[in-house]
């Protein structure tokens, strides 16, 4: 029993090797595939430098109703509701960064 399951094991194992291929790559028949693939990754590389860089995300900040800075916080000086909105709007608005919490 053994020996039958072993003489199994090897005809498996000599089928499979043969069944793979050779042991060694040969050029021709791995040329398309090579090819191929470097084609795909230069398609690739070429697309990634076209593409636009992601915009950095938008910092936050407070400021209050009639006040004349931003804040990174929204209870520094006191604030009662202060609005939320981003550092390049309120720069635009003619906010300038507060002394305490900048």
């Amino acid at each position: 029993m053994k020996k039958a399951l072993a003489v199994l094991v090897a005809i498996f194992l000599l089928f499979g090797v043969t069944a793979c291929g050779e042991t060694e790559p040969s050029s021709s028949s791995h040329a398309g595939v090579s090819s191929t693939f470097s084609e795909a990754v230069s398609e690739d590389e070429a697309s990634e430098e076209n593409a636009p860089e992601p915009e950095a995300p938008a910092e936050w900040v407070y400021v209050s109703r009639t006040g004349k800075c931003y804040h990174s916080l929204s209870y520094c000086s006191n604030m009662q509701s202060p609005l939320k909105m981003t550092k390049a709007e309120a720069i635009e608005r003619g906010r300038r960064p507060c002394q305490n919490c900048y």
